[in-house]
């Protein structure tokens, strides 16, 4: 099946720094109406990530302090752990030397899942169901996360050995959301993203935040969906987590580098809104140094002025 190149990635996970040449490639089963969504989604969830970076790294940014305070429980002084979970996946973007189809480390998928095949395994006789694309086995007891139906909107499988790779399924039900990234409203001239009344973080449902996640999963980070303090997802559940939970957890990065990316915006800092994920405009946030033309993810992507103001 033929894939389209993005980018050649270097990868870091946790404090450990990983040799390995990382890169991923959206498959064609992302076809002509769900390749633009796949394709934008991946490169805002990367941007997503520098966000997270970039306000980390700004120690004078006490509304990202408390947003991570929130989130994972310690300052992050204490706690680098998100810091290189992010970085890393800020790190895809650091190359421009294309990927080989042949050995790309992370795939992503729009075929919700079809793709795997039962086999039988000729050294054990074990059936198992294989993805001819990416190479992964897994147990055929084990349905592929987007056949299980009701709300699955992703899902991520890793091999180990002899070669780490990662794929990932965007699912139907997320494809089917009207907007993949924040920029597309931002292009339309919506920048206004206050929770509406009765609404919070979690009803905007951008592909980008979900293809974060799933990029958390992925090799380098390998992180997982902590189900314990009453589940993995969710914003009420995020912050009910202890530190040791939120730190391996994959929403507790995406929202955070969600709520990074948007600009002039933070979680409210009443106790009660804040502990309900209700999003409010920030003035300490509002008037970012980043000139106007570098504001779309596109200028920042290939502007030379605007790639060094990131």
């Amino acid at each position: 099946m033929q894939l389209s190149n993005l980018f050649l990635f270097a990868g870091v996970s946790l404090s450990v720094v990983h040799a390995q040449i990382w890169n991923y490639v959206i498959d064609s089963s992302c076809d002509t109406n769900n390749f633009p969504k796949a394709q934008n989604a991946a490169k805002e969830a990367i941007d997503m990530a520098k966000a997270a970076v970039a306000r980390l790294n700004d120690q004078n940014d006490q509304v990202t302090e408390r947003l991570f305070q929130t989130i994972f429980k310690k300052s992050r002084a204490q706690e680098s752990g998100p810091k290189n979970v992010l970085g890393a996946i800020a790190g895809f973007l650091k190359t421009s030397v294309p990927p080989s189809r042949a050995t790309s480390a992370i795939r992503i998928f729009c075929d919700s899942d079809d793709r795997w095949q039962t086999q039988t395994d000729a050294a054990t006789g074990k059936k198992m169901l294989f993805d001819p694309h990416s190479g992964i086995a897994r147990d055929a007891s084990r349905t592929p996360t987007c056949k299980k139906g009701g709300t699955q909107l992703g899902a991520t499988y890793s091999s180990i050995d002899p070669v780490k790779k990662s794929s990932i399924t965007l699912c139907n039900r997320l494809l089917q959301r009207p907007y993949a990234t924040v920029d597309e409203l931002r292009q339309k001239g919506i920048t206004n993203f206050a929770s509406p009344q009765g609404k919070s973080i979690d009803d905007y449902g951008f592909i980008s935040r979900t293809v974060l996640h799933e990029f958390t999963h992925a090799w380098p980070n390998r992180l997982r969906d902590d189900k314990n303090n009453g589940g993995a997802y969710r914003w009420k559940n995020i912050v009910a987590k202890p530190a040791a939970g939120a730190k391996m957890n994959s929403d507790s990065h995406a929202f955070f580098g969600q709520i990074s990316f948007l600009t002039g915006h933070k979680i409210s800092d009443d106790q009660t809104e804040r502990q309900a994920g209700k999003v409010v405009a920030s003035t300490s946030l509002a008037k970012r140094t980043t000139p106007a033309k570098c504001r779309s993810s596109t200028a920042r992507r290939s502007d030379e002025d605007c790639v060094s103001t990131e």
